[in-house]
């Protein structure tokens, strides 16, 4: 009775929301590095894990994103509750958001192997915009020298997330409240849900492992994004991917486990669209640290 009920109260959260365009941060490690939209994943590595993550977008294209995560989480009474921090940092143009948050957990025991956790995160978005280094055709443009969108938002989103030792699947919204963008009335701007959806999986064959995994984002009047992502581990240590964003951007990463403790990974991608005429793709580079406090073995590698 009591999953039940903290189920429907978080599938409540997720119900009757509308979109309008995506604003979200792009992230290609979003199986490593991922409770920055969903917060149910803190302390589900069951150790103190760090995770940092910069992406350099459509090199080569002036303004392009340029995004910068930090998130740090770990498990608490019981390994029942997870709290941690994020940090991003989101470069478009003349457009800057940086965006600190708080995590909390807690998870309940399905069975012996799995976990269903239910999260939430709060924090604020600081908004600024340096119009004035903007190429300006109009000189009488009232944008040009004013600070309209210049805001410290608050906002908090929420997640469920149920994984075993082989699967995983999470549902979340990591920004509920539609807040106002501008300081002025007459300019229609705000910030809109975004939902998204993951899934992956493990098979394990001798030192091989393969894990399929997928992250399906959406927001009303906006496409559907939908990335794809195949993993094969080798040894435990190093594992190669090619992943698919649809109709958008095609590559690959590597992620190698120095130890149980340090991984880092690489990145690259490129457009499959009409964008790939104008940029020499995207690199995106992860370092991740799992401090075991207890001094217990762990699975190395986790792989999600």
């Amino acid at each position: 009775m009591k999953l039940q009920i903290l189920t429907v109260l978080f599938i409540l959260l997720f119900i009757g929301f509308d979109c309008i365009a995506q604003q979200e941060v792009q992230n290609t490690f979003f199986q490593f590095n991922s409770v920055f939209i969903n917060p149910a994943y803190s302390g589900s590595r069951e150790a103190l894990s760090a995770v940092l993550n910069t992406r350099t977008q459509w090199v080569n294209w002036n303004g392009a994103p340029k995004t910068h995560i930090f998130t740090m989480h770990t498990p608490l009474k019981n390994e029942l509750i997870g709290a941690g921090v994020n940090f991003v940092s989101d470069i478009i143009g003349p457009t800057k958001r940086n965006s600190i948050y708080g995590n909390i957990s807690y998870k309940i025991r399905v069975n012996k192997n799995a976990k269903l956790s239910f999260g939430m995160h709060g924090g604020v978005d600081l908004l600024r915009n340096n119009f004035s280094n903007l190429t300006i055709i109009d000189e009488a443009d009232p944008l040009h020298s004013s600070n309209y969108f210049n805001r410290n938002i608050f906002n908090f989103g929420a997640s469920i997330y149920y994984y075993s030792k082989s699967f995983y699947t999470a549902l979340s919204c990591p920004r509920l409240i539609e807040n106002n963008l501008s300081t002025n009335n007459s300019f229609i701007s705000k910030q809109v849900k975004h939902y998204y959806f993951l899934l992956g999986y493990v098979y394990e064959r001798g030192l091989w492992a393969f894990k399929p995994a997928i992250q399906v984002k959406g927001a009303y009047n906006a496409p559907v994004s939908v990335d794809i992502n195949l993993s094969v581990y080798f040894n435990r240590k190093i594992s190669m991917s090619l992943f698919y964003r649809n109709k958008a951007d095609i590559g690959t990463n590597m992620v190698f486990h120095f130890n149980e403790q340090l991984y880092a990974g690489y990145a690259y991608d490129f457009s499959v669209s009409n964008m790939t005429k104008f940029n020499a793709g995207s690199h995106e580079i992860m370092l991740g640290f799992d401090l075991n406090r207890k001094g217990k073995g762990f699975l190395t590698p986790r792989y999600f």
